[in-house]
């Protein structure tokens, strides 16, 4: 009995050292992940330092690219419920629909990445229009892009759950549907003529090609932020340690550059 007892005991014992050697494996391969970021992108803190330079849409451009945006989201969106749908068949739910339709705007998603893949340029119709710089060609998110994410969600507030219920009930069969729907019944979008670029419009930023891996593991980052427990986390590149000293822009993501004018038009 008194061998029993102590090969229960000892057996305990080793369960409960593999479970504190398991745990402990697990927080330093933690703490290691955390330095291999900070060194990579020189981030200093989740929470402390100096903040990054922070990027704004220009709202006034924002607006004269409503149609042109409103298209494009129509499309992903319409391609996202025929995903959904051959992914999940029968047991897709339209809580699954809405929760996508929810990230349409946001720049972390995948369904954004055309907003790094794009640049704004003004064409020979003085219009402001949205230029593909190609399939290998993906840019920082920073003005220009928020730019086009600003439009993305001037298009879809309070439309998403709509949206999601017509894809969830495949109500409206086609892309070209999705596009009537949301950018002329639901919004003016594309129901009346873009707004030509004022000549005192300031040009926006060159667009700057970066590497694939390098805007992946900006996006990733951005999802982190945004995970509970994760307040306040920013990320530096090497660009942005050399140029850090002040820089900034308060907690509103939108320039103060508006003109006058409502949802966009068409070009």
């Amino acid at each position: 009995q008194q061998k029993m007892f102590t090969s229960s005991s000892s057996s305990s014992s080793s369960a409960s050292s593999s479970s504190s050697l398991l745990l402990s494996s697990f927080f330093v391969f933690f703490l290691l992940s955390v330095a291999v970021v900070r060194a990579q992108f020189g981030m200093p803190g989740m929470g402390g330092g100096k903040n990054k330079e922070t990027f704004r849409a220009v709202k006034s451009d924002s607006k004269l690219i409503h149609c042109e945006v409103c298209q494009k989201v129509s499309k992903i969106a319409f391609e996202t419920g025929m995903r959904l749908r051959e992914e999940k068949g029968e047991k897709l739910t339209e809580v699954d629909v809405i929760e996508e339709m929810e990230s349409m705007c946001d720049e972390s998603d995948d369904k954004a990445m055309w907003a790094v893949q794009n640049d704004l340029k003004v064409n020979f119709r003085n219009k402001l229009v949205l230029k593909f710089m190609g399939e290998d060609a993906y840019s920082s998110c920073e003005t220009t892009c928020k730019t086009m994410l600003k439009a993305c969600e001037d298009v879809m507030e309070g439309r998403d759950t709509d949206l999601a219920e017509i894809l969830f009930k495949n109500r409206i069969k086609t892309a070209k549907g999705i596009e009537e729907w949301l950018c002329t019944e639901e919004t003016e979008s594309c129901s009346k003529k873009a707004k030509s670029v004022s000549k005192t419009r300031k040009p926006l930023p060159e667009f700057k090609k970066k590497e694939k891996k390098d805007i992946d593991t900006e996006r990733m980052m951005g999802k982190l932020k945004n995970m509970p427990g994760m307040p306040g986390m920013q990320m530096y590149n090497r660009d942005d340690m050399m140029g850090m000293g002040g820089m900034g822009g308060g907690d509103d993501d939108y320039d103060d550059d508006d003109d006058e004018g409502g949802m966009g038009g068409t070009g």
